[in-house]
């Protein structure tokens, strides 16, 4: 089984965030993406999306030594 997830912030009529995921719907989730428009960057739009998403999946990073504080 897989899933998809498309999850967007708005500010009134205008999308400035969104983030895909791919997920097996149980246990694994694929963060395809994450996006923020720049003049929305610094504003709490990528962090609301990302706590959106964790409240479905956990997350694993493969990411270098160090830079999972990053995410």
């Amino acid at each position: 089984m897989q899933l998809f997830s498309s999850l967007e912030w708005g500010d009134g009529d205008t999308v400035v965030g969104s983030r895909r995921v791919i997920s097996d719907g149980l246990v694994c989730s694929y963060i395809a993406d994450i996006g923020v428009m720049e003049e929305y960057r610094g504003k709490g739009v990528g962090s609301a999306l990302m706590r959106e998403t964790l409240k479905h999946t956990t997350l694993y990073t493969n990411s270098f030594k160090g830079c999972n504080s990053h995410y």
